[in-house]
């Protein structure tokens, strides 16, 4: 199996589904076996990391910046990533209980006479994520020239822009095969766990209630959180791997839901107080059969009169199109929806000067932000790309993928679109 293939979470499900019949359950001692590789590999990557003096360089600006600049979540877009990031190092920030732990680490850094030994052992009691550890690894082969796709890498390199830059030229630094190989047995044993507890994500997708997602969206989903989960899990703490893995698969089919459920995507304890406003509407309604008042929801849900409203306008409300557009008018939504067919010609016009005009600008972007918009909506006359598909032809990950479509929007809303109405007006 291709190490990196789980990587990337955006893989075809068609190849997990068929895959799960093929990956029989592990036994207890099995799932010990290889969690004890794992965390093996991620101990050599850390130790060739330390000994390599960039790898040590880049550790060394990894707890400088945690206790000198944490990340701020305005920084980073999509902010998922600064989420992703702050899981990993929330306990070496300042406030935080490895604090001081972090400053010990910083000053042994700097020593001449301190151990890779010593240095590993301080690692370990700052209990240090194998993802947090792979995440400078990449970081670092990245640095030598390997398109390594890692969402972590990505983060990092959002908080700290400087580790994005390489080392030197292309071709004058080899890549660190070593290091390479103990990136490749941490990914192998990681997917391993993945791949023998996949008919567990499909269990739980099946038996989760949310009817209006497709099925191969839940399980991709869920993947994730199997994926968060054999990345996290520690076989030391004495249970087996489902127990640990069930909690992450169930917290990301929640949170499909959650976001799919309606046209526009909120924090998820917002989705969370929207549904309890939303189910003590119901109870009410079912006991009296009146739709109950502001005042009875913020009674009812421990929420002030604000609040609820604001919940409420947040909720999917129908309108009819009779209704009036406000209570002391007698103008009806209705008489605001066009008529396509008197608008058309406008259109048509329109949109072939936008286009010609889209163009040109398109033409002034640099050459990956050219590939993924005309991949993204198609206007190379092929079909239109996903994320997944556009990072594997360009060699990076889909977060860069993401970041490349976003400079290219920025570029284009910035130009004078203005200028195609001029021209059509000539």
């Amino acid at each position: 199996m291709n190490p990196s293939m789980i990587n990337d979470t955006t893989t075809d499900t068609d190849f997990y589904l068929e895959a799960s019949s093929h990956y029989p359950l592990l036994t207890a001692d099995q799932e010990r076996q290889i969690d004890l590789r794992k965390w093996a590999a991620a101990r050599r990557c850390a130790r060739l990391l330390l000994q390599d003096t960039r790898g040590r360089e880049l550790i060394s600006e990894l707890v400088h910046a945690c206790l000198a600049s944490p990340p701020e979540v305005d920084h980073f877009d999509p902010r998922s990533l600064y989420f992703t990031l702050r899981k990993d190092i929330v306990d070496l920030l300042p406030g935080s209980k490895g604090e001081k732990q972090l400053q010990t680490f910083s000053k042994q850094l700097s020593g001449n006479h301190t151990t890779i030994d010593k240095l590993l052992t301080s690692i370990s009691k700052m209990a240090w994520p194998t993802t947090l550890v792979t995440g400078l690894v990449i970081i670092h082969l990245r640095r030598q020239g390997m398109p390594l796709p890692d969402l972590m890498a990505d983060a990092l390199c959002i908080w700290q822009p400087a580790w994005s830059r390489r080392y030197l030229p292309v071709g004058s630094v080899s890549p660190d095969r070593t290091l390479q190989r103990a990136l490749n047995q941490y990914v192998k044993a990681r997917d391993k766990l993945v791949m023998h507890n996949l008919r567990l994500v499909h269990k739980l997708a099946w038996d989760h209630p949310a009817r209006s997602i497709p099925q191969r969206d839940l399980v991709q989903d869920g993947i994730i959180g199997l994926i968060r989960a054999a990345e996290k899990f520690d076989v030391s703490r004495g249970f087996r791997f489902t127990t640990y893995a069930y909690p992450w698969i169930n917290q990301h089919l929640q949170r499909a839901t959650e976001n799919r459920g309606s046209l526009i995507t909120y924090p998820a304890h917002v989705v969370q107080e929207i549904n309890q406003l939303h189910r003590a509407r119901m109870a009410h309604v079912e006991l009296t059969g009146h739709d109950p008042g502001i005042e009875v929801l913020a009674e009812e849900t421990g929420f002030d009169a604000d609040k609820v409203n604001r919940l409420r306008r947040l909720s999917n409300i129908t309108v009819s199109i009779d209704h009036p557009e406000a209570e002391d008018n007698d103008l009806r939504h209705a008489a605001s929806i066009p008529d396509p067919d008197s608008e058309r010609a406008v259109e048509d016009t329109e949109r072939t000067s936008v286009a010609k005009l889209l163009w040109q600008h398109i033409d002034k972007l640099e050459e990956r932000e050219q590939a993924v918009i005309t991949g993204r909506w198609g206007l190379d006359g092929r079909p239109q790309r996903t994320f997944a598909q556009l990072a594997d032809q360009l060699h990076v990950s889909r977060e860069w993928v993401r970041q490349l479509e976003k400079s290219a929007l920025k570029k284009l809303g910035e130009a004078r679109l203005n200028e195609a109405f001029e021209e059509m007006r000539a």
